[in-house]
């Protein structure tokens, strides 16, 4: 993802300035704000997860929701 950085005016053109993309966690590691026990954290999380697993656990979760819609309609 970019994020708009700036935007310049000539005349009644707008320029717009874009940052290097980055996904939000990689924004959550780069930001001076986030405290380094915070950072290391979100490190062991981020290692742990599985996006397949988290897709077959979505999808999952999904048939349940709308098996009980069916039930309840």
């Amino acid at each position: 993802m970019q994020k708009l950085e700036a935007k310049k005016r000539r005349d009644k053109r707008v320029t717009r300035i874009y940052g290097f993309p980055q996904t939000p966690y990689g924004r959550v590691l780069s930001a001076p704000e986030v405290s380094d026990e915070k950072k290391a954290h979100l490190k062991r999380l981020h290692q742990q997860l599985n996006p397949f697993q988290l897709i077959r656990d979505i999808e999952r979760q999904k048939k349940q929701i709308n098996a009980r819609r069916l039930l309840h309609a």
